[in-house]
């Protein structure tokens, strides 16, 4: 992403474009959206963040490969106290202690390189997990964790 404009964009041009939600305290972003739903704000014939801009105008710089997180999880918010600084990580670890995160496991995964009935075979088969890995074109690994439970442990 290009850096942010420097000192150009003042507060009362964000706020002069958002919407208070009395609900949830957020300043919604009322201009144009990016198809993920972030506000996007035109700058010289750049597109930036909403979320980003507000951050640099409230808090100034931040390094260009962090994130702006979102404390209410809400992608149009500008608002700066629900706005923080952080990794990819920081990020994720965010998502899955509010319980956004998809729980997909095993066919719905979309890594899934079985079947939960190939699965159920696996676990009666009495071959070598080396015989069972060549006929379900798989790694020896996973086999072995299949029959001891590491994985696909929802298949009985």
């Amino acid at each position: 992403m290009s850096p942010l404009p420097q000192n150009k964009l003042s507060k009362g041009l964000i706020l002069s474009r958002t919407k208070f939600d009395p609900d949830t305290g957020c300043w919604n972003y009322q201009m144009f959206r990016t198809k993920q739903g972030y506000g996007r704000i035109t700058y010289r014939n750049r597109k930036y963040p909403a979320h980003r801009v507000a951050y640099k105008i409230w808090f100034g710089d931040f390094p260009n490969h962090l994130n702006v997180c979102h404390h209410c999880d809400n992608k149009l918010c500008v608002r700066p106290s629900h706005l923080f600084v952080g990794t990819y990580k920081d990020n994720s670890q965010d998502a899955v202690h509010k319980g956004r995160t998809a729980k997909q496991f095993g066919e719905l995964s979309g890594r899934a390189k079985l079947t939960e009935e190939q699965v159920l075979c696996i676990i009666k088969n009495t071959d070598s997990g080396r015989k069972i890995a060549k006929k379900y074109n798989v790694s020896e690994a996973l086999v072995s964790m299949i029959k001891t439970g590491k994985t696909w442990q929802h298949v009985k």
